[in-house]
């Protein structure tokens, strides 16, 4: 504890009331918290079958390097397709160019990657891409035109995935080199690219939630979270803190600040539950060049110690772990630095983070890596919402 006094030229004196302070976390090891990841299911098994780049040098004449794919549907439906490359491309499936989307979310560097769904019939595909060779200020970039796809469909053993492994790729190609029955025999395979990004698209936000049960008066509660990503915890349905963009941006391969919260006045006696909503943030979100996961790999991931100090001055932690839930219904459909938000009110799910709540339908959370980075307390001020504006 301590105060204040405070004397002028003519000796009167003040005194400020006695005011308190506390020591946070200093050290890894006052980390009790594991660090959980939040993506879907679907993403997960997409990120670990990998997205493969394969390359091709750039012509000296400026003409685009051409990509074919080959694949085998073992029966009809619906084939998801991703699609990227590091120059502007076009891309054909079965010969028919395909709409990737518009580039909303790039400020530079080249497009992120485009998720298209088709509906095919078994037996032999073709998917075609013809990099440009870049002009201007792209020109001078690496002397490679390279790519990545990856075909997501149903087998009669479930779901299968294809990379972009056996790609054949030329410089100069007939005009039908799209079609499927195009003979590419002659064409070389295609080179593995070391250097190209391979973060898939994000999916919106996540909900994260456990209960929790206070069993003796509570002196004094403490909340200390951060995460790779931006996350917003609650309490009981209340919004922990007023901060936003949490945490704020560093160099995440060094550094990453958490903040600490009095949530002594959210809980009560009996049942209780913590929640946090996670979205992209800093960590997740597109950086130009860098593209997204710029600072690290994904999933995204949430740490979290709610500290208890009862009455009695008996202590509790409650910390982020495998007994957390996970949801991936959240209202909040895209979040991204650049782009904004996208809010589907139809996906709200009211009560989320009060006790009581059905959790039918989440799944139990799992516990993702340890980033290298330090992690430490934020000394500065948050960013807050200061105006609201009305719509007019």
């Amino acid at each position: 504890h301590w105060r204040v006094t405070v004397r002028d030229a003519r000796g009167r004196t003040a005194t400020s009331v006695p005011a308190r302070w506390e020591m946070a976390l200093l050290a890894s090891a006052d980390w009790q918290a594991k660090w959980i990841a939040a993506e879907t299911t679907v993403a997960k098994a997409d990120r670990e079958a990998g997205l493969l780049w394969v390359r091709g040098d750039r012509s000296t004449d400026k003409t685009p390097r051409y990509f074919r794919l080959a694949f085998d549907l073992p029966k009809a439906g619906p084939v998801t397709l991703y699609s990227i490359a590091n120059f502007p491309a076009t891309v054909w499936v079965d010969g028919q160019q395909i709409h990737r989307g518009p580039n909303r979310d790039t400020r530079s560097g080249s497009e992120p990657i485009a998720v298209t769904t088709h509906t095919l019939p078994a037996g032999r595909h073709v998917v075609a891409v013809a990099v440009k060779d870049p002009r201007g200020f792209n020109e001078r970039k690496p002397h490679e035109c390279a790519t990545a796809l990856m075909i997501r469909a149903e087998g009669p053993d479930g779901v299968f995935r294809l990379t972009t492994k056996g790609t054949r790729t030329t410089l100069h190609a007939p005009d039908d080199w799209k079609a499927v029955t195009f003979d590419d025999g002659a064409w070389p395979v295609a080179e593995p690219s070391k250097y190209q990004l391979q973060a898939f698209p994000g999916c919106g936000a996540f909900l994260l939630r456990r209960g929790v049960e206070v069993t003796k008066p509570i002196a004094r509660a403490r909340l200390y979270a951060t995460a790779l990503g931006a996350s917003e915890a609650e309490i009981n349905g209340k919004r922990v803190g007023d901060a936003l963009m949490t945490p704020e941006s560093t160099d995440y391969r060094e550094t990453l600040l958490y903040r600490a919260y009095d949530v002594t006045a959210l809980l009560r006696p009996g049942a209780n539950a913590i929640g946090a909503m996670l979205t992209d943030g800093w960590y997740g979100s597109f950086h130009g060049l860098a593209g997204r996961f710029a600072f690290g790999p994904p999933p995204l991931r949430l740490l979290a110690q709610l500290e208890l100090i009862y009455a009695d001055g008996s202590t509790e932690t409650i910390a982020s772990d495998e007994r957390w839930c996970l949801s991936e219904g959240a209202p909040v459909v895209k979040s991204e630095i650049y782009y904004g938000e996208d809010y589907d009110a139809r996906r709200a799910q009211p009560g989320w983070s009060a006790p009581g709540f059905d959790e039918a339908g989440w799944r139990a959370a799992e516990v993702g890596g340890v980033p290298p980075c330090e992690v430490k307390a934020n000394a500065g001020p948050p960013l807050r919402r200061v105006r609201t504006v009305p719509l007019k």
